[in-house]
């Protein structure tokens, strides 16, 4: 049964427990309680944490056919070095959090039994979820109400991540309407890049429409895509361009010139912490000092005139003070354990992710969702939104307090799971031709 244009729910009727995923993924991609919060009061925040409970008590009745081994890994070294972190809040905060996102997959693995249930968290998460985002920060370059998209250096990140994302989300729909929709989403989170006035952000977006020309199988199609958005970015850069979000007072192709050759406050400080977490590291190279506890331990170990830059004169400066880097803070928080894990779930991403592009596995889900969405152009998205997650990294840290990073790698499983081959069809694949 092939579903209505437009439909991103499933043609049959969801269950109560299918619903219920669904209004997760919303609350996750999303975060309305935020917005509800900050117009009532702030207590509502905690509605999600409830919500995440019940979806726990679900699970135990459903169990999961996989247990996502990465991230289960990941999460049990965190709990594991708790005790050993100077700032135990700030460790369990994460915990929690990482607990959260990982009910979150094995609920939707469990309970989304087939392709169809599957496609609306599909949808809503790589191009749905960012019309929400680009609607509500493309003006201001951020999200006030959002405790991490509130400031620009937290927005743009998520802008670059969806520019390739919706892109491709757009080539993995057949219906005309919802393709232009696509891409008129992937050209606001190009905008919304530009007026987020983050450089770092900026550098990673020109890296991500470069790695989609460099992956499209019709390059010429994708260089027009590239010239669209290079045409929107001039335009976007216009009009942005006096806006007053720059430190110095400039526009913002000035701004975005001097990433190149000059040397600014921002980037010392960079150098300053990166050089700080590289020590804490050699201080605990096996474990680290503990999710989110950079600045908990530099603020207690190093003394005065020992830090460098700004913090010689009161160390205690650092206590709050974030990294700018998700390389350094996963390097020195979880040491070479923790770092050894890390890589380990990056490297199951592009092992699964690459098999989507297999022909045994396109057969298996073109036979399963009824013509929906195209997995080929899918397992694209997801590959260019955890690039576009990578290289905006490398200047911010933003590992433990969005979603962006465990969404992609659970959508990237639920695909693998949903479009493995059947063994039937397997043996069938693997037997010789007469």
């Amino acid at each position: 049964m092939r579903v209505k244009p437009w439909s991103i729910l499933p043609p049959s009727k969801p269950t109560p427990t299918v619903w219920f995923v669904y209004l997760m993924w919303f609350v996750v991609l999303c975060d309305p309680q935020w917005w509800i919060a900050s117009m009532t009061f702030g207590a509502f925040t905690r509605v999600s944490t409830l919500l995440f409970l019940v979806m726990l008590c679900v699970v135990a009745v459903h169990p999961p056919r996989a247990w996502f081994p990465p991230l289960m890994a990941f999460i049990l070294f965190t709990l594991f070095v708790i005790p050993l972190a100077y700032a135990r809040p700030y460790a369990v905060n994460v915990a929690k959090s990482l607990v959260a996102f990982y009910v979150l997959g094995i609920g939707s693995l469990a309970l989304l039994r087939n392709v169809p249930l599957t496609v609306p968290i599909i949808a809503g998460q790589m191009m749905y979820s960012y019309i929400w985002w680009v609607v509500l920060g493309v003006a201001e370059g951020k999200v006030w109400w959002h405790p991490s998209l509130g400031n620009y250096d937290g927005y743009g990140p998520l802008m670059v991540i969806g520019i390739g994302s919706c892109y491709y989300f757009g080539l993995a729909t057949p219906y005309k309407k919802e393709r232009n929709l696509a891409f008129l989403v992937s050209l606001g989170c190009l905008t919304g890049m530009v007026s987020s006035f983050a450089r770092g952000a900026v550098l990673a977006g020109g890296f991500v429409m470069l790695w989609i020309v460099l992956r499209s199988r019709h390059k010429l199609k994708a260089i027009g895509a590239l010239l669209v958005g290079v045409v929107g970015l001039g335009i976007a850069g216009t009009v942005f361009g006096s806006s007053g979000r720059s430190e110095e007072g400039n526009n913002f192709f000035t701004e975005m010139a001097t990433v190149v050759g000059n040397k600014d406050g921002t980037r010392d400080d960079r150098e300053v912490l990166w050089a700080l977490a590289r020590r804490e590291y050699m201080e605990h190279p096996i474990v680290g000092v503990g999710a989110n506890n950079f600045g908990p331990y530099a603020a207690q170990a190093f003394k005065v005139g020992d830090t460098g830059g700004g913090y010689d004169e009161n160390p205690g400066r650092l206590y709050d003070r974030q990294l700018h880097s998700t390389f350094f803070q996963i390097l020195c928080e979880y040491g070479t354990v923790g770092s050894a894990i890390f890589i380990w779930m990056l490297a199951d991403f592009f092992i699964r992710n690459a098999a989507l592009r297999r022909k045994a596995f396109q057969e298996a889900w073109a036979e399963r969702c009824n013509g929906r969405l195209d997995l080929h152009p899918l397992s694209l998205g997801l590959e260019v939104a955890l690039i576009g997650f990578l290289t905006t990294g490398l200047f911010y840290n933003q590992i433990f307090d969005v979603h962006w990073l465990y969404t992609i790698l659970i959508i990237n499983t639920l695909l693998y799971y949903h479009a493995r081959p059947s063994q039937s069809r397997s043996r069938q694949a693997a037997r010789p031709k007469p």
